[in-house]
């Protein structure tokens, strides 16, 4: 068996080496298209926020600041794991908003993407495939479920809202340190100063988004309290206005129906003087447990525009794209003799 094995590689190897002329003409020409890349390609910015989450604030041990920042701390109730920022940025709610943000007089985040020059030009190919899929297939289920437009605005997403979201999903990155207990949010984009604008407007609507979602049930919970302090105040200030009112009309009179009336409005004064005293309590409390639940976060390094640009240089991309050729080819001539005893196979 392994002699075989050895004598199948020195096989590929000779047939490689036979070879050799045409899989450096393919490179070669490989790496010429990596000189156009780089001379077609944009310049990329990158702008990055670090920043030290709610939970690592707290003076805690490195154990438990990897157990917070993963999201199995025990004081983690009502508390959104850094592991689960990435969702938030790829959700459509956050991506709606980000995009009508207005970062520059009147020119909003979505109207940045609009206009196809203001990207990148990238010779991916899982980006080709995605989008020949989104064309053939998603454009061809859109048309499928054309009745769906009828449907509120919030659960219709256009073609031209998504073409931006995808935009979105490929300039803005989260990466999590759960060493350091940081995480750091990214923005690439052709344009420095507008990259460092985003990344700052996208990283105020997260931090949102988090307090939103800790401060739910606590600013729930006080919005109750609120009301129900707010009616109260109102029915006090009836009864006292009332037993006042009574009090000055009868105040020449001491007779005892007076008496029981007066006093019947005092005893209602102050069960209601009572009911409203523990409710401006439970206001002060449920105030000071809304602000409490905030979580803080603490900058390290704050956004910056920045002055160097991530464009591949020539001679990186000369020397990328040839190994690249020289891959293929070799890929190509080591197979082609299998593939075509397969096809000649089948067909004969």
């Amino acid at each position: 068996m392994k002699l075989e094995e050895e004598f199948d590689l020195i096989h590929v190897i000779k047939k490689l080496y036979n070879k050799k002329k045409a899989i450096l003409i393919f490179s070669f020409l490989f790496s010429i298209l990596g000189v156009f890349y780089s001379f077609l390609s944009n310049d990329i910015y990158i702008s990055k926020i670090d920043v030290l989450p709610e939970n690592q604030i707290s003076e805690l041990s490195p154990l438990e600041s990897i157990a917070n920042i993963s999201g199995f701390s025990k004081d983690n109730n009502n508390t959104i794991s850094p592991l689960l920022y990435s969702d938030i940025l790829k959700s459509y709610p956050y991506k709606k908003e980000l995009i009508n943000i207005i970062i520059d007089d009147t020119i909003k985040v979505q109207d940045l993407f609009k206009n196809s020059s203001n990207n990148s030009f990238n010779i991916n190919p899982i980006s080709i495939l995605n989008s020949i899929y989104s064309k053939i297939i998603v454009n061809k289920k859109s048309k499928e479920n054309s009745q769906y437009k009828i449907l509120p605005e919030n659960f219709y997403i256009s073609r031209s809202d998504e073409k931006i979201y995808k935009k979105i999903d490929n300039i803005l990155s989260i990466k999590i340190d759960s060493e350091k207990g940081i995480f750091t949010l990214s923005c690439s984009y052709n344009d420095p100063i507008y990259s460092a604008k985003i990344l700052i407007e996208a990283y105020n609507l997260l931090e949102r988004y988090i307090i939103d979602f800790k401060t739910k049930k606590s600013k729930e919970n006080y919005n109750f309290i609120l009301n129900n302090y707010l009616s109260k105040k109102q029915e006090f200030n009836e009864i006292q206005l009332k037993l006042n009112s009574f009090a000055d009309k009868n105040k020449n009179i001491s007779t005892n129906i007076f008496s029981g009336e007066y006093s019947n409005l005092e005893n209602e004064f102050n069960i209601i003087k009572s009911s409203f005293t523990e409710l401006a309590i439970q206001l002060e409390k449920s105030k000071i447990k809304l602000n409490s639940d905030k979580p803080v976060f603490s900058i390290i390094n704050h956004a910056k525009v920045s002055n160097k640009s991530l464009k591949p240089g020539k001679v990186n991309s000369l020397i990328l794209f040839f190994f690249i050729g020289v891959i293929l080819s070799s890929i190509y001539f080591t197979l082609i003799n299998s593939v075509m005893l397969i096809v000649n196979k089948i067909l004969y």
